[in-house]
């Protein structure tokens, strides 16, 4: 079974509610792209994404480990 964002990203909001928290974070993130546009582009830079969680999960489940470098640790 696939798994939707909202099952792997579960915060226990209703979608109305996470509706509500959506609206609020994209009208902050054009409050910061209006004050500072490279701080803006440096917090998009650092979102994850849906690809990007799946990756580190599946690293995570076959037992590696990512160190403050982002190097796989495999022994």
């Amino acid at each position: 079974m696939n798994k939707t964002m909202h099952d792997i990203f579960d915060n226990g909001l209703t979608k109305e509610e996470q509706a509500i928290v959506d609206e609020k974070y994209e009208e902050m993130m054009l409050q910061v792209k209006k004050i500072d546009y490279n701080y803006y582009k440096k917090m998009l830079s650092e979102r994850t994404t849906y690809q990007k969680f799946m990756e580190i999960k599946e690293i995570e489940e076959k037992g590696y480990v990512v160190d403050k470098h982002n190097q796989l640790t495999l022994i």
